[in-house]
């Protein structure tokens, strides 16, 4: 058998102060957002490249994600929409590191 990949694309980290004022804007709601080691991938590739990029996760039954099982309740979903909305009331520009991406490497 022979492997060899066909496809690499490296993901990004999340930007310190965006996962803060996140976390910041879901304890506002009386909630805990546990900070969790992920890269961004998909969209966050490519924003990377022009701003911070940071992720809120939305917890699914048993952990599943990115598959046909994934489930989110109305509920915590709610509780997202409303952690995203807090953050964007609340929203403070990072402080600009150089160049034009806010991931840090």
């Amino acid at each position: 058998m022979d492997i060899s990949a066909s496809h690499e694309v490296a993901t990004v980290p999340c930007y310190p102060d965006i996962q803060r004022q996140l976390g910041d804007a879901v304890a506002s709601l009386g909630a805990r957002a546990p900070l969790l080691p992920s890269g961004a991938g998909h969209d966050g590739q490519a924003m990377a490249k022009l701003c911070p990029v940071g992720m809120l996760f939305v917890r699914c039954t048993g952990g599943i994600s990115h598959n046909p099982a994934e489930y989110a309740s109305p509920s915590d979903m709610g509780m997202a929409a409303a952690a995203l909305i807090r953050f964007i009331e609340r929203f403070q520009q990072p402080p600009s590191k150089g160049g034009t991406s806010g991931a840090q490497t």
